[in-house]
């Protein structure tokens, strides 16, 4: 049962990793969009900054450029976790 489990997780997880990095392609070119996904995977892009000890210039892109996939991918295996957490319980029940 675990393994299918994993499947499962694993599955959920790259269909949210694809459907958010279509998101961030598709809406990369609109300036609201990109404040607001800044702004969603915050938590990545601070901790690529606070611990990737960039300098000058690099320091105000590259963390985003490492911390937004970074996010994609966190936030989907979360997704995912939680997704077959609910999934498992209501079959339970």
């Amino acid at each position: 049962m675990r393994l299918h489990n994993m499947r499962v997780v694993t599955m959920y997880a790259c269909l949210f990793m694809v459907v958010q990095g279509i998101l961030w392609a598709t809406l990369n070119s609109w300036d609201p969009a990109i404040v607001t996904c800044v702004f969603l995977y915050y938590p990545t892009i601070w901790i690529v900054e606070r611990f990737g000890n960039y300098t000058g210039d690099a320091n105000i892109i590259e963390p985003i450029r490492i911390g937004v996939p970074l996010g994609i991918v966190c936030y989907s295996v979360i997704l995912a976790v939680v997704l077959t957490f609910i999934k498992n319980s209501k079959a339970k029940s």
